[in-house]
């Protein structure tokens, strides 16, 4: 088991993209956060239906987890940029978690714009120690280069 977790919700696969890759390469566990109720990812009206859910700071229902945050010494957390800032099943999961002293790392994927996704992560976190943040393009950068990013992100936190 790795001392480092990488915890993430993916609704089209740009967060899981990136968090898979990060686990294969370095070793780390991961989470992926599943709503019973999720948004359709090919549905026209996903972005509207996830606004609604930020807007209106919706919670979700998430899969159960058998996951123990405690055995992490650092726990990644990974979410798409909706209206600024992440993910209704991000929210649950960041309300509904069991913390202990993990540092925390986050990043964002995003297609237009970050808005304040990082402001927004601290003031839910408040009095965690956030070791790093990095957010992804995904418009402008390819797969590789994200990749790459990501990889060297990793390694400037850790030392690697």
């Amino acid at each position: 088991m790795s001392d480092t977790l990488i915890v993430f919700y993916s609704l089209e696969g740009n967060c899981k993209g990136i968090s898979e890759h990060l686990s294969k390469k370095f070793n780390f566990d991961t989470l992926a956060l599943k709503p019973i109720h999720d948004l359709d990812p090919n549905s026209m009206s996903k972005h509207i239906k996830g606004r609604i859910q930020v807007l209106l700071n919706q919670q979700v229902v998430l899969e159960q987890s058998d996951i123990d945050l405690s055995k992490y010494k650092t726990v990644i957390i990974g979410s798409p940029v909706w209206m600024g800032t992440f993910a209704s099943a991000i929210q649950t999961f960041l309300d509904l978690a069991t913390w202990t002293d993990q540092q925390i790392a986050l990043f964002a994927t995003f297609d237009k714009d970050c808005g304040h996704i990082f402001e927004k992560f601290g003031d839910a976190l408040e009095g965690f120690k956030i070791i790093g943040q990095e957010a992804f393009d995904i418009e402008k950068q390819n797969e590789d280069e994200i990749f790459t990013r990501a990889e060297l992100w990793v390694r400037s936190m850790f030392d690697l």
